[in-house]
């Protein structure tokens, strides 16, 4: 893909949280756009919903170009945060809500980008914590690959 070049994805975005123990999944899959700006490897972009009267949430995905393989994580919306996760490391943001602001400390178990034939696997497993408590541990793993049509299907499927 060529600087600045998007191209039409298909993306799949599992979710396991661990709050208290207790362990949830979730799964996510959407379309997105793939695109790669300068000074980055790559960067997703995908629209979100995270409830009924939450619906125009924008999301991002970028590793860095800068060979220290950074990957950020970055909402924009009523609810508004960027993450940054290289492997060991730890940051600081503020996750910003309707109802104000709350400052997250992020600690990075592992952030890995593969790139496979057919796609692009980014898997990301922190711990968020907030004035010295969990709040939670995350294992995140995207799935990121081509759309392409075949409109010339007779069921109207995409292939």
């Amino acid at each position: 893909m060529a600087q600045n070049e998007k191209e039409k994805v298909l993306v799949k975005i599992i979710n396991e949280e661990i709050r208290g123990g207790v362990s949830a999944a979730d799964e996510l899959i959407t379309t997105g756009w793939l695109d790669r700006p300068q000074g980055a490897a790559f960067r997703l972009r995908y629209k979100e919903i995270l409830g009924e009267d939450v619906k125009n949430m924008t999301s991002y995905v970028t590793l860095t170009d800068n060979g220290g393989g950074c990957i950020t994580v970055e909402r924009e919306g009523p609810f508004s945060m960027k993450m940054l996760f290289t492997e060991g490391g730890s940051h600081r943001c503020f996750y910003s809500t309707p109802y104000g602001e709350l400052l997250l400390h992020v600690q990075t178990a592992k952030a890995d980008t593969e790139y496979l034939p057919d796609r692009l696997r980014v898997f990301l497993d922190f711990e968020v914590s907030a004035e010295g408590d969990p709040i939670h541990r995350s294992k995140m793993t995207y799935f990121i690959k081509p759309r392409k049509s075949n409109r010339g299907g007779k069921d109207g499927t995409t292939k």
